[in-house]
């Protein structure tokens, strides 16, 4: 932990009943929890043993929260959950009690607004369950002591979380698997969406069609694995849900905020879903069958990156890997195979270089959710065109770069001019960019009349010599 260490003399020996790494339901040696708080390395630590398997972190913006959470004993850090309110209006002192350590392990927040606005009382709960992992229970009481002591968005997230990324190479795709969110939903059905960072507003136009059931839960999912937040049926309000584009952010969304005098009361445990779970969630949460008109719970897609395989109008927006703007998908024509996406420069007339209301193809990256760290020293961002009857130039390029430190990058775009006609052709760019930037925008520009195909999109880093 943030030192060095060297090894020597590693021995390997086969121990019987090997768990799964998938699963946590099979063999090995039965856990005995033994929770208590340690001091380690600076900070105050919940240990499970000599496992370290959280501590707690004052954010200065945020409230008090809990980094590095473990899900299950000997599995990576998967979660950090606010451990109040999520708010950005409060005092920055608080309480932070633990009342029991051993088999069980207790503890309890306090928060308290600017102003005497709101307090917010928490009281966790940490269990372990065979074949489980851990049980993180959390209540909450949020009481209002003016109107609008919090804003409609503000009190959404008392169950608000941010997953931990973990980078597996380091290589631009660094995940593992895709990213999505699995909701059991109030009236049985069980859906699964990409990220889009509010189910309610990019996925559902009516976000009561998504309201998770009573004893239910949504699970966002990370290489595979699943972190459920369960919602028991005591919750004074009832939630809907949606997994951030690019921060791996999970908001929950109350219908309505206390006003003065009022009490929100809530409930909720963060659990594990190990990847066998997931992957038959996952496969009973998909889209109807090929041909059909995409449902309006807007169910698991493949993204359209590369695939262009479906088109969710209702998922414009607030998206990573998930093209925007104007443009197609056309099955018959594609590079390499039969699919790709298809441009009208004449459908192009907003150009505001923003995140959001441009209608260029564009798609939002974000380091935090797909990339995984950029390390390379350079990266090839580049694209396959094709076009006929189509007159001016196609160019590639990158904007909206949030950089760490203001700087200009040496190269962010590349085009491809042309005159009626041309067959495949790449268009693309060498550049540093990525490697000190935390979010940024690829778009296809065309200027000019007629149409053209996109297809076989890449970020790709260019070996070092």
């Amino acid at each position: 932990r943030e030192s060095r260490s060297s090894f020597s003399n590693f021995a390997f020996e086969e121990l019987p009943g090997t768990p799964d790494r998938t699963s946590l339901a099979s063999g090995g040696v039965a856990h005995k929890p033994d929770f208590k708080v340690r001091e380690w390395v600076g900070k105050k630590y919940i240990f499970d043993g000599d496992e370290p398997i959280a501590w707690v972190f004052w954010n200065p913006t945020e409230g008090i929260e809990l980094r590095e959470m473990k899900l299950a004993p000997g599995l990576m850090p998967m979660v950090m959950p606010c451990a109040g309110i999520a708010s950005y209006d409060f005092k920055p002192e608080g309480d932070f009690n633990v009342t029991a350590q051993g088999a069980t392990f207790a503890f309890n927040t306090k928060q308290v607004g600017k102003a005497d606005a709101f307090e917010c009382t928490a009281n966790w709960t940490l269990t372990y369950a065979a074949g489980q992992g851990y049980v993180w229970d959390k209540r909450v009481k949020f009481t209002a002591n003016k109107d609008k002591a919090q804003t409609e968005f503000q009190i959404d997230d008392p169950f608000f979380y941010q997953l931990v990324a973990p980078a597996t190479d380091k290589l631009p795709a660094a995940r593992a698997t895709l990213n999505h969110t699995i909701l059991e939903r109030a009236d049985g059905k069980l859906i699964a969406f990409p990220n889009a960072h509010h189910c309610w507003t990019d996925g559902l136009a009516d976000c009561n069609k998504s309201v998770i059931r009573p004893d239910g839960a949504i699970v966002t999912v990370i290489d595979g694995w699943g972190v459920a937040a369960e919602m028991p049926s005591d919750n004074t309000h009832h939630f809907t849900g949606g997994y951030c584009h690019w921060g791996l952010d999970l908001h929950l969304r109350a219908p309505e905020s206390p006003a003065k005098g009022q009490a929100f009361d809530g409930h909720m445990r963060y659990t594990l879903w190990d990847r066998e779970r997931v992957k038959k969630a996952l496969a009973a949460g998909v889209l109807p069958e090929p041909g059909k008109a995409n449902a309006p719970e807007l169910f698991r897609h493949v993204e359209p990156v590369n695939g262009f395989r479906e088109i969710l109008p209702g998922l414009n927006g607030q998206s990573v890997r998930l093209w925007t703007g104007k443009y197609s998908v056309d099955h018959k024509v594609g590079h390499g195979d039969t699919t790709s996406m298809l441009v009208n420069a004449g459908d192009i007339k907003s150009r505001v270089t923003s995140l959001y209301g441009d209608e260029r193809p564009n798609v939002w990256q974000g380091s935090s959710y797909w990339m995984g760290p950029y390390l390379a020293p350079k990266y090839k961002i580049g694209m396959w065109v094709k076009a006929e009857k189509f007159t001016g130039k196609v160019a590639i390029l990158v904007d909206n770069i949030g950089w760490p430190k203001a700087r200009e990058p040496k190269t962010i775009s590349a085009e491809l001019p042309i005159n009626g006609s041309c067959d495949w052709t790449y268009v693309g760019f060498e550049t540093d960019m990525p490697r000190g930037a935390y979010s940024w925008v690829v778009r296809v520009d065309p200027t000019g009349e007629g149409s053209f195909w996109v297809d076989d999109v890449e970020v790709s880093p260019v070996p070092a010599k």
